[in-house]
């Protein structure tokens, strides 16, 4: 059943070589979702370069990362 929750975008960014403790922040964010989520109506949506950045033309890719995640994330 739908529910109304406030949504609090969070950063995940890490080395390749702890690539493993960056997923487990992103399992936990999913867990304390189902868990928590309509009982507080917010959830944790957990945002990675990887998965949810795009390149754009003539802009620089350190900049384009920092406008589409790092400046939208309530948590970094």
């Amino acid at each position: 059943m739908p529910y109304s929750a406030q949504i609090y975008p969070l950063l995940v960014s890490s080395p390749e070589d702890v690539s493993s403790d960056a997923d487990a922040v992103v399992n936990a964010a999913h867990r304390w979702n189902v868990i928590y989520g309509k009982k507080f109506g917010s959830n944790v949506m957990p945002l990675s370069w990887i998965k949810h950045a795009v390149a754009e033309y003539g802009v620089r890719p350190q900049e384009a990362l920092n406008k589409q995640l790092v400046e939208q994330a309530d948590v970094d």
